[in-house]
Order: structure tokens, then sequence, then C-alpha cells
């Protein structure tokens, strides 16, 4: 047992050890860590357990956690863990077996083939000191599930994976464009692809932010998904005159598993 004065910050602590803390009297009293050793820092729950790496490829990583885990995690919540590489990581579990997690990483940040401590889980949204652009942002949406109702009749709820781009493509002077759009992450299965007409960038220049089109024109312009794959679809712009040498904008949603 180790009586505990101060402390770096998410320190692990042992049940056992004691915090030397004082009461509104003022008389000073041995608190058990056991009675705070579950929350640290708001919004974060301490794992109080071995997670070491087992993979990682394309912004997703697989860890060894107890068998069990399905009990304790589940999609949606957000994990955090410190590594000898980049220090202190942040990623959202995008699926649970007993016993791994899979998760997103994002904004620079990766699974490290290395040693696994502190780590943490939470069921907030953003719990505190999860990074700004690790929430959801444009094209890094992609593994975010949510759940759908794929059958009305039986009442069958399917996990679901959106995934969401924008991107453009510069005029030819025909009546119609295409381009293939390739998905961050590849599905099993599309359930649904829509795509957008944004609008063209004046000046025949490429963009480099959605805001950047001229929204306020484009009739009879229409844009669509076709030729969908698990990998990627084509983006078929079809105008009623013809498209000039500048660049059309689109943005697109995919729902899939």
């Amino acid at each position: 047992m180790a009586i505990i004065t101060s402390y770096p910050t998410e320190t692990l602590l042992s049940d056992n050890d004691k915090f030397l803390t004082s009461n509104d009297a003022g008389a000073t009293t041995l608190t058990p860590a056991s009675l705070v050793n579950q929350y640290v820092g708001p919004g974060w729950t301490i794992a109080g357990e071995s997670w070491t790496y087992s993979s990682y490829s394309g912004g997703v990583g697989v860890i060894n956690v107890p068998t069990g885990a399905t009990t304790r995690y589940s999609p949606g919540m957000v994990i955090k863990f410190t590594q000898p590489t980049l220090g202190v990581k942040y990623a959202r579990i995008n699926s649970v077996t007993s016993t791994t997690i899979t998760a997103s990483f994002a904004g620079g940040t990766v699974l490290s083939n290395e040693a696994i401590t502190l780590p943490f889980y939470s069921v907030g949204f953003a719990p505190n000191g999860y990074p700004i652009d690790q929430r959801i942002k444009g094209s890094e949406i992609a593994n975010y599930r949510i759940y759908t109702q794929a059958d009305t009749t039986n009442v069958t709820q399917t996990a679901a994976v959106i995934q969401a781009g924008w991107g453009q493509i510069l005029g030819t002077g025909a009546a119609g464009i295409v381009e293939t759009v390739t998905f961050p992450t590849s599905f099993t299965t599309v359930l649904s692809v829509d795509v957008t007409f944004i609008g063209y960038k004046s000046g025949g220049t490429a963009a480099t932010a959605i805001t950047e089109f001229n929204t306020s024109v484009g009739g009879g312009n229409v844009a669509q998904a076709v030729n969908i794959t698990a990998s990627n679809f084509v983006m078929s712009m079809q105008s009623s005159g013809t498209f000039g040498a500048v660049y059309h904008g689109y943005s697109w949603v995919a729902i899939g598993i």
C-alpha cells in the first residue's frame, strides 16, 4: 500500500493505495483509491486491464484485450491510451469481439506495433481532451457507425457505416462528365450512395474548399452515382446544356456494411 499525496495526470492506482485528504472540518483522513479509481478526467473511465497491439492498416487498428470485451465496450465509444511513439492516442470504436477492439484513428494518429499503457474508454461523444479533429468531420467520417432499421416487419437492426466526401471535375464542353470516386474504406455491401451537384468554381481554377463553389447557379445540372461497387462508384454529372471549362463540384454520402 502507498499513501498518495500527489500524482501525475493519468496515473493508474492500485485499489489498495490511499489518498491523503481532509474533510470539511479540516481533519486529515486516508481515502481508498478504490473509491475514485474508475474515474480520471471528465468523461473517461480507466480500463484497468492490459491492451496489446494486434494490427493497423489504413487508419483502422485492432487491439487485443482480455476476454469478455463485448460486455465492456461497444461501437461508438471512444478510447485513449499511451504508446512510446506519439504519446497519448485517441480513436473511436468500430466493432468489438470477445478479445479485440477495432477502432478508427484520425488526425495523423496511428496504432504503433509497440506497448500500450494507460488505457481508458468513454461513452461520451467528445470527452475531456478528445482532439477536435477526431470528432465527426468531413471526409474523416469514414467508419462512423449508426444503427438503421433494415426491416420494418421484423424490426431487424443492422450496424451501418457512413462514408462521405466531396470532389470536383473539370468541364469539357460536353453535356456530361464522369469521374470514379473510391471509398476511403471498402464496404462489404453498399446500401445507398447519394450524390449532389454543388456548383462551379469561377475562373476555371480548382477549389480548395467546398465554400468556393458558386451554388447559386447550375440549374439543369444533375449529379448521380452509377456503377456502384463495394470499393467505388462513378459520379455521373449531366447538364441540360453543356459544361464550360471550369471546375464543377459535387458531394456524396454512402451508407453500407
